[in-house]
């Protein structure tokens, strides 16, 4: 704990007479400079009492004095934050825990005197100081350097061989402060600990103790061995007027100043954490209060949990009072040891609320220690001057809030301390200015104070700006009209171009538009189709395929496409869905149907289609087609089994594809190859997009995709210069082209789209190596039923390092990132997309039910619930997280599978495609597309980025990741794992227990994995063979038994991150040897073992 000082100018410090100043105010206080140690034979901390006069003070180094130099504040800063950082500067078995820094202006002091300008700094070990023990010590202090004496001193003895239940397991390290929390014990003894118990009971029944606050973190750090404990913090004093604010409405509502600060906090809390109802955090109580603790020094901090289950339909005024009698009942039973609180719900290892601490302090003495008078010279404490904070906070926590309020002069300030690990500076920085704008809501708007707390907003100005670029996205496009007009337009203009080829065939516009007509008219008359009517087409990849889809909507009917790939079955329950009265196929697809459906032959008509006479031009130009007809259904998968039939107007297709060529991504020169299957609706953007806008469509015979060496022979003899291609068919086309060593095949590329699934930086990087240096690669997002993509982002991997964006809005589209309660999220907090705008679907068809669940209105604005997972970066791109249904739920933990993906995407430059599922209810499997990758370095890797309920159980490793008939992976073609094989592999390479150890856990190993008999090597990790945290949980407690420990002395942690036999072994042998005593006597480690000193890091950290 660091307290930082200057003199001021025109005064002076006599060194010598500062140091027998401090020399007595320390013989004053056994706090601090009492040797503490563990008495081996009793497991008890004592106290040993080595400098017993001012001679022993003056011959020993009870506290450190050290000089050093200065320029700039920035220096002086440096100097003072490796104060705050470096633990290693004390020692508490020698009693140092205690530092006098001198910081000179410029040059070393020649004369024994500090001079004006100069800087003393204050550092105390935070176990054997608190900051109210502060004004004590500096009473003494300038009574000592003034008088050369101390009046009578008090009894300040610590109790010896205290009691180690007083002990909290979870601060083995933090013994001076468990002995001073003993002094207050022994009041506390005496009070009514049944009713304590029982209300600590009820209060925290049922709460998930490991989950963590879904805070905004940068970045995930997992086991407390690997952090650096380094933290940053920010400051910010709210200001005289909202000060005045705050206290005015305690007083009006008669509510105490720490009670209104706590319903601010959990307020801002529940919007932090995205709606997150159930918070638990950690308050520091302090028993200074205590008449008869005033005048000792040391640490008083009592932690406490503070639990809050919010309604979210509070207005702020019901969260007040709510929250006053919350803290009161918890505050009353705040003498309970913590130690004892978390024994009643047996919790084996540290929860989560610990590292997220909240403290309130109001109390004068700020101003108490702003400045303190030595004699003749003043010393001013420097968080007056600069920046930098005179109560330096505990950097081992994750998140911690300090709020600080002077009744006498009414200040309200705020400091907030976050790990590095978890968040970057300007991250924290932004939560310190959300915090602020949320008090100047509730305390400048009354009205806000009625309000539920989740319409309560953190969203700062400049984010303002960023949603509203994803929502005004109007641009000037031509007048709408209906598909079969526009491509009727483009014929009259060039009828000689050529509008579709498929190998040797091909038909100008011209050619095209007969055709159509013909076929149109043949419908109309033979059929009676009329618009409103739908109707299915089965056929592969022809001719007759473009010449149906634009027949059918010339008549004014809808298309459903229908695959020749699906079961019997499900293309008889499509069409009955659709009430299509008749299904066009061709010779390959006429023998799909049973007599049940009636279909007619394509071919046989078009083939026989003779002169088209103005009259029957009369006919079909008598059709009452509007642009809010439904021009095509697309049947998407429905979570009961059934598909779903989504309805497209006209109006949503043309408008999509004004805002492509607005973009640059169409452009009637392009010639446009279809790759997408019929089931798809980038099939229907392929076909119809290209022949609305004038360009040149090239079909591929059927299943033509799917032949690498045929798709590259057609895009370079074709000269195509616009695809639409699922990530994973682009990754087999350039595999193949370097397989054959062919880099011109796609070089005549000006615009390629991915999309349908998240393209990686990798195959991106690997994309640009074979296109032309002008091609432009896009990434495209949207669902069907937003009329193909509503999001686009034009790729550049110089800035794309890790994840590759979805990017914004598509002119005349509006995204919106909201939450459960349909409230904006924040930069960087996850949420659910809605899109509206110009391709918002008609709904599904005879599903009003469906529809009214993913169409909603907001505002004047119609949107469409995606149920995907995405976040606004603070450059406004949107990232695709996932589907909300593809949040599993794991052993009792909600999972993300596309977070644990990304993760295995970033490990290497190796994996180009990652595929997790979750296996068994009890495993996750993750599927890698790799040639030459190694499963135990991308373990580690996951194991130092993921939690461990995160990690795969098993990696499985595909040179090519299955695919379905459109180059998505086909996640019911994956194989399944099998663990007995992965027991069986280390047959090979075995390696058998070397002592009695060893074989005993090998035995253990076998029965909780229920693998009878087998051969486990020694090194073969746990979780790779099956094992997972609740397997793991069995066998902790089989240790136990077996080997008799305590979990206090050995907790479940260690196994987790070591997860061998071997290293198990190596884990109950070291408490064997050590039986008597705790991993903090550590005779091993100073003899060198530097695997225990990894396990001691863990226990001290």
């Amino acid at each position: 704990m660091v307290f930082v000082y200057r003199l001021l100018p025109d005064k002076n410090l006599q060194i010598t007479r500062l140091r027998r100043a401090l020399q007595k105010v320390i013989m004053r206080y056994q706090s601090i400079h009492a040797a503490i140690s563990l008495d081996v034979e009793t497991n008890n901390p004592i106290q040993e009492v080595t400098v017993r006069s001012e001679n022993d003070a003056q011959n020993s180094h009870v506290f450190a004095l050290i000089e050093s130099i200065f320029e700039t504040d920035e220096e002086l800063n440096t100097i003072v934050n490796d104060e705050r950082n470096n633990t290693e500067y004390f020692d508490s078995s020698r009693s140092l825990v205690l530092r006098c820094h001198l910081v000179y202006h410029k040059k070393v002091s020649q004369n024994d005197m500090i001079r004006g300008d100069d800087t003393l700094i204050f550092n105390f070990h935070q176990a054997a100081f608190d900051i109210d023990a502060m004004e004590v010590f500096l009473c003494n202090l300038a009574e000592a350097y003034t008088a050369s004496k101390l009046s009578v001193e008090e009894n300040n003895s610590i109790v010896q061989n205290v009691d180690c239940k007083f002990i909290h397991v979870f601060e083995k390290s933090n013994l001076i402060a468990c002995i001073f929390r003993c002094l207050v014990s022994v009041t506390k003894r005496q009070m009514a600990m049944n009713v304590a118990s029982t209300f600590w009971f009820e209060c925290l029944k049922q709460y998930d103790f490991d989950r963590p606050l879904q805070l905004p973190f940068d970045r995930r750090c997992i086991i407390k061995i690997h952090r650096t404990q380094l933290n940053t913090s920010t400051y910010f004093d709210v200001g005289e007027t909202l000060a005045q604010a705050f206290l005015n409405y305690a007083t009006t509502n008669h509510v105490l100043p720490i009670h209104l600060v706590l319903a601010c906090y959990f307020a801002f809390l529940f919007k932090m954490t995205n709606g997150e109802c159930d918070l638990c955090i950690r308050m520091n109580t302090s028993d200074h209060c205590r008449a008869k603790l005033w005048s000792l020094t040391g640490n008083f901090i009592n932690p406490i949990p503070l639990r809050c289950q919010i309604d979210p339909y509070y207005s702020f005024n019901q969260l007040v009072e709510y929250i006053s009698q919350i803290v009161s009942q918890t505050l009353e039973y705040s003498y309970f040891p913590l130690e004892h609180i978390l024994a009643q719900h047996q919790i084996t290892a540290t929860p989560a609320f610990l590292s997220n601490c909240f403290t309130f302090r109001s109390t004068s003495i700020e101003d108490n220690l702003s400045k303190v008078t030595l004699d003749d010279a003043t010393i001013v404490n420097m968080s007056n001057t600069i920046e930098i904070d005179g109560y330096d906070a505990v950097n081992t926590l994750d998140f911690s809030i300090s709020v600080r309020h002077n009744p006498t002069s009414g200040k309200l300030s705020f400091s907030i301390h976050a790990a590095l690990d978890l968040f970057d500076e300007i991250t924290v920085n932004k939560i310190a200015q959300r915090f602020h704008f949320m008090l100047d809501q509730i305390f400048f708007k009354w009205d806000q104070c009625r309000q539920p707390i989740y319409e309560f907003s953190v969203m700062l100005p400049a984010e303002v700006s960023l949603i509203e670029s994803l929502i005004d996205t109007h641009i000037s496009t031509p007048p709408v009209r209906c598909l079969h007009y526009e491509f009727v337009q483009q014929m009259s203009e060039h009828s000689q171009k050529l509008s579709v080829e498929l190998d040797e065939q091909s038909l100008t516009y011209g050619e095209l538009c007969h055709h159509i007509q013909y076929f149109a008219l043949y419908l109309i008359n033979s059929y009676a189709v009329k618009p409103g009517d739908i109707v299915c087409q089965c056929v592969e990849r022809s001719v007759s395929m473009v010449i149906g889809i634009v027949s059918i909507h010339m008549v004014g009917a809808a298309y459903c496409g229908l695959s020749p790939h699906s079961p019997q079955q499900r293309l008889h329950t499509l069409v009955k869905e659709t009430e299509s009265r008749f299904v066009l196929v061709h010779s390959m697809t006429q023998n799909l149907f049973n007599d049940d459906v009636t279909t007619l032959d394509m071919d046989t008509i078009i083939n026989a289609s003779n002169i088209v006479h103005d009259v029957d031009l009369d006919q079909l130009s008598k059709v009452a087609v509007m642009t809010e007809n439904i021009a095509y259904v697309i049947f998407t998968s429905g979570s009961t089994g059934i598909p779903k039939a989504g309805k497209l107007r006209h109006r949503n297709l043309i408008e999509c594809i004004h805002t492509l060529i607005h973009t640059g991504i169409f452009s009637k020169n392009d010639v446009i190859i279809q790759i997408a299957h019929c089931s798809f609706d980038a099939h229907f953007l392929d076909i119809v997009g290209a022949i609305v806008i004038g360009g040149t469509l090239v079909m591929l015979h059927p299943k033509g995709n799917m032949d690498l060496a045929y798709l590259a022979r057609i895009l370079k003899e074709k000269q195509i210069s616009y695809f639409l291609i699922v990530p994973s068919l682009i990754n087999s086309l350039l595999n193949f082209l370097k397989e054959n060593n062919d880099i011109s095949v796609i070089k005549s590329l000006r615009s390629v789209c991915s999309g349908g699934e998240a393209i990686t930086t990798q195959l991106v990087s690997l994309l640009r190596s074979y296109v032309h240096e002008n091609c432009l690669i896009w990434n495209l997002y949207g669902p069907s039923e937003i009329t193909i993509c509503c999001t686009y982002h034009m790729v550049d991997v110089t800035y794309e390092k890790s994840n590759i964006p979805i990017g914004r809005s598509l002119p005349k589209y509006q995204c919106l990132v909201v939450n459960e309660m349909l409230q904006p999220v924040i930069v960087g907090q996850e949420g659910e997309l809605f899109v509206g705008g110009v391709g918002v679907f008609a709904g599904y068809l005879g599903r009003d039910d469906l529809t009214a669940k993913v169409v909603i209105e907001i505002g004047d604005e119609v949107f469409y619930r995606t149920g995907d997972l995405v976040r606004l970066d603070s450059r406004g791109f949107l990232h695709y997280i996932g589907r909300k249904d593809h949040q599993v739920k794991l052993r009792g933990q909600r999972i993300e599978l596309g977070e644990i993906e990304q993760c295995i995407l970033q490990s290497s430059s190796k994996i180009t495609a990652c595929v997790v599922t979750k296996y068994d209810n009890e495993h996750l499997v993750a599927y890698i597309q790799s040639s030459d990758v190694d499963e135990k370095p991308l373990r580690a890797y996951c194991c130092s980025q993921l939690p461990p309920h995160m990690i795969p159980s098993k990696f499985i490793v595909l040179k090519q990741l299955p695919l379905n008939s459109n180059g998505k992976v086909d996640r019911k073609r994956l194989p399944s794992p099998d663990f007995a094989s992965s027991i069986a592999s280390t047959v090979i390479d075995f390696k058998k227990p070397r002592n009695a150890i060893e074989e005993c856990v090998h035995s253990l190993w076998c029965e909780v994995l229920q693998h009878a008999g087998a051969q486990i090597s020694i090194e073969e990790n746990f979780f790779n063979i099956g094992g997972h945290s609740l397997l793991l949980i069995q066998l902790y407690h089989r240790y136990k038994s077996e080997f008799g420990f305590d979990t206090h002395a050995f907790p479940i942690a260690p196994f987790l991150q070591y997860g061998t036999i071997a290293e198990h072994a190596k884990l109950i042998e070291t408490l064997k040897n050590n039986m008597q005593s705790t991993l903090l006597q550590t005779p091993q480690i100073n003899q060198g073992n530097d695997y225990l000193r990894e396990i001691s890091r863990y226990y001290i950290s």
